[in-house]
């Protein structure tokens, strides 16, 4: 049986307060599935500060490792920070 997911991906939407006022609800929030909260990339370490039992995504990551991307997130670099990563289109 598959689980099911529900993921919320906020484009470029949201304030601080508003990422922390919604990885609480989130946290509350009981399931057999699994919750995955996709925050604009400013606010992955809000998100995460305020995060008791959901996955954290990212929103998109540069194929690149490293390089002369401006504003370019690599895989490497949300690996190393928080552990948890699913690049969403």
């Amino acid at each position: 049986m598959r689980t099911p997911i529900a993921a919320a991906n906020w484009k470029m939407n949201g304030r601080s307060g508003e990422v922390i006022a919604f990885a609480k609800a989130l946290s509350e929030i009981a399931t057999d599935g699994e919750k995955i909260f996709a925050p604009p990339a400013a606010y992955l370490t809000t998100a995460q500060a305020n995060n008791s039992g959901f996955a954290l995504a990212a929103q998109t990551a540069c194929e690149n490792a490293d390089g002369a991307f401006t504003g370019e997130i690599s895989m490497p670099m949300l690996k190393l920070k928080y552990k948890q990563h699913l690049p969403m289109a």
